[in-house]
């Protein structure tokens, strides 16, 4: 065989590996489909109104050799007087966990719907800015984002139950960030810079 004709061989094999299933590489419909039925779980009322999720990916953040899922998911808040969510979420493979209290129909169908998928709730962080990139590197995942003085993200004031106002003191400083997390015992734990 040729030294042409075995190279050829050697990538057309590699392109298969990758491209197959038991490579690890999850589909993006599946992907896709996993973070639609858990964006169908999260509560919506009429302040925490429409909900969205941007940034999906797929990285084995703990090395096990099963990929989880992670993405942002956030919403748009109308008079809310805490922090609006602003989420990164982590999907693991597994079945759900146990129901602890009964279910309506509607959540039980939704809860059913995010199990075919093959995925479930891990863990999510609240971002206390608006998120310009992530990317995971080394099982870490570094999140990107801007912080605002006054922002539905990241409330820097709030009403007490007698009508005072006070200062919160989790937002950072207006500006520019880059947090880094792992994975650690079924959690986001933020690195320390």
């Amino acid at each position: 065989m040729s030294r042409t004709n075995a190279t050829s061989l050697l990538c057309m094999a590699v392109v298969l590996l990758m491209a197959s299933p038991a490579s690890g590489a999850l589909e993006k419909a599946r992907l896709d489909q996993a973070v639609k039925a858990q964006m169908a779980m999260f509560y919506s009322d009429d302040i925490v109104q429409e909900r969205f999720s941007s940034r999906a990916q797929a990285a084995d953040l703990d090395g096990d050799g099963k990929e989880e899922i992670l993405f942002l998911a956030t919403a748009r808040c109308v008079g809310a007087n805490f922090d609006c969510p602003n989420e990164l979420v982590v999907l693991v493979a597994g079945p759900p966990a146990p129901v602890v209290s009964a279910l309506s129909p509607d959540e039980t169908e939704q809860r059913d719907a995010a199990a075919r998928t093959g995925y479930r709730f891990g863990h999510n962080e609240q971002v206390p800015g608006e998120v310009e990139g992530i990317r995971v590197l080394n099982r870490q995942v570094e999140v990107s984002f801007l912080v605002k003085e006054d922002s539905p993200i990241c409330k820097r004031l709030y009403t007490t139950g007698n009508g005072e106002q006070k200062e919160t003191i989790h937002c950072p400083d207006p500006g520019r960030y880059r947090w880094s997390y792992r994975w650690t015992g079924g959690k986001l734990v933020k690195a320390q810079p």
